[in-house]
């Protein structure tokens, strides 16, 4: 099954999101920038190659 690359990072950001040890820090990254912005942010930094 392939799932489309908007699909790939909003599954990233909520395990990130949900993650025991990651919760803390995404909740300060979203009082400073918006949801958007952190998906834009996450998938400029994937590379496939």
């Amino acid at each position: 099954m392939l799932i489309d690359f908007n699909t790939y990072i909003m599954g990233i950001f909520e395990n990130f999101k949900n993650h025991e040890q990651l919760r803390a820090s995404m909740t300060k990254v979203l009082t400073m920038v918006n949801r958007s912005d952190v998906l834009r942010i996450m998938a400029e930094e994937i590379d496939f190659s």
